[in-house]
């Protein structure tokens, strides 16, 4: 998946903004955002009482030594998560650890890092240096990122550390009170579910805003024109395969703003307003194959800006919209979230093919870590590789996240918070997932235990 760009933390970095150092990167011809280590910007105090003071550090084959270094990503489950790695990596290990932003605007690019790849979005990583990679872990990689790991070159591909209990959905969601309201009229189909949008049953258009009100809504300078979606631009709509798998040819646009599909092409006012950043061509194949009556505009992604104007635009309207969980941008004050429209159960191969009529894969995310990271330290790995979390453990991260920061809080101070919390809750699991640190003269034979050396061996202290 490529996901939201990271956040505007409101932190200065040598006395440039966060967003402006992206922005100048953009324009001026760095090939990728630079990296910010963000805990040498805030001095924030301990999250565990009792915490290591101990400052350990990785020792590289060369004798050298590094800190621990995460991302923090662009979406808030990622980055709590992050936030809890790197405290119990710093706190209860007692690791130098480093949280890096900017170095994963989607899930893909931490993949490339702990490969070595010099470029976080190349996908041959011609140009790497395996022993000396900018991230050590990667916490949540969602589809794309899964994706990304299993299409790099063997020699480089991270270890695969664990599969997270919980699941990561991306796909076209209402509001519930929106769907609630149109029961209370008598729709006579739900609005969650696909069918109840067939133009040749249905008026689902009666239950929405007019499409023309995202006109009025979105400023032009955030819309991404229809006639900058083709191939070879930043944003490819797919169109060659579209006109392959349904046979529709025609991909003009209102304003070369809104795509209108063929079940409400000719009698435009029949148009359910549907508003993404992400996944237009799956919208144009389900909007064609289900006979939805869909309008199509596509928001800008990439800057914390587009996503602050998006985000803003849906929460003040009754569209259909681009969405993903888990995440905290839409969660309202009583901690409701979004309903998801529910397509056709997901089709791999189908998908494979080019046709995306069916809903998008549901996957359970990934920690992934540098290849070499089990060599180097065998307690880091274990521990990443024991991190883990459910789905009531992330829907309760989301919603206290969202009252933090509608509180005023800043994204960092509110995910690290929400880290904080569920540590100082949740004891008794993340205590499982600290390996035991031996005293000279034994060894650990177990993430748990240690046992006396043998005789005539040499033991580390930190086997």
């Amino acid at each position: 998946m490529w996901s939201r760009g990271s956040r505007c933390l409101n932190i200065c970095y040598y006395g440039t903004s966060w967003l402006h150092v992206v922005i100048l990167a953009y324009f001026f011809g760095s090939a990728h955002p630079t990296i910010v280590n963000l805990t040498a910007l805030s001095g924030f105090p301990p999250c565990l009482p009792a915490h290591e003071h101990g400052r350990r550090r990785l020792i590289y084959p060369d004798k050298s030594t590094h800190p621990v270094r995460i991302p923090y990503a662009g979406w808030a489950s990622a980055q709590i998560t992050s936030q809890v790695a790197h405290i119990l990596i710093s706190e209860a290990m007692g690791f130098d650890s480093e949280l890096l932003d900017s170095a994963a605007l989607n899930s893909g690019q931490p993949i490339n890092y702990i490969a070595g790849c010099i470029d976080p979005d190349e996908r041959p990583c011609v140009n790497r240096d395996i022993a000396n990679p900018k991230l050590h872990i990667s916490v949540e990689s969602w589809l794309y990122g899964v994706e990304r790991a299993a299409s790099l070159p063997l020699a480089v591909q991270p270890t695969l550390l664990s599969v997270l209990e919980y699941d990561t959905y991306v796909g076209t969601y209402l509001w519930d009170e929106t769907a609630q309201l149109a029961a209370a009229a008598g729709s006579p189909g739900p609005l969650d579910f696909y069918k109840s949008y067939d133009a040749g049953v249905f008026a689902p258009h009666v239950y929405f805003d007019p499409w023309t009100r995202m006109l009025e809504l979105v400023p032009p300078a955030y819309i991404t024109r229809c006639s900058d979606m083709g191939r070879g631009t930043v944003f490819d709509r797919d169109a060659d395969n579209y006109i392959k798998v349904t046979n529709d040819t025609n991909l003009t646009c209102y304003q070369d703003f809104v795509w209108f599909s063929p079940a409400c092409r000719n009698h435009t006012d029949t148009c359910v307003p549907l508003i993404v950043q992400y996944n237009y061509k799956n919208a144009m194949q389900q909007a064609f194959f289900l006979n939805m009556p869909i309008a199509l505009l596509k928001v800008m992604d990439g800057l914390p800006e587009y996503d602050d104007v998006y985000y803003d635009i849906l929460r003040k309207s009754r569209f259909l919209f681009g969405w993903f969980q888990p995440d905290d941008s839409l969660v309202d004050s009583r901690g409701r979230l979004p309903v998801m429209l529910n397509f056709p159960p997901t089709d791999e191969l189908q998908q494979s093919k080019g046709d995306f009529k069916t809903s998008m894969p549901t996957i359970q995310p990934r920690n992934y870590a540098w290849p070499l990271l089990s060599s180097v330290d065998r307690q880091v790995t274990l521990l990443a590789s024991k991190m883990n979390f459910f789905g009531e453990d992330m829907d309760a991260m989301m919603i206290s996240s969202r009252r933090l920061k509608d509180r005023g809080l800043g994204t960092y101070l509110a995910t690290r918070q929400v880290a904080c919390d569920w540590i100082r809750a949740n004891e008794r699991s993340w205590r499982a997932w600290i390996p035991v640190s031996c005293p000279p003269g034994s060894y650990s034979d177990s993430i748990s235990s240690c046992v006396p050396c043998p005789g005539g061996s040499f033991c580390p202290a930190l086997s």
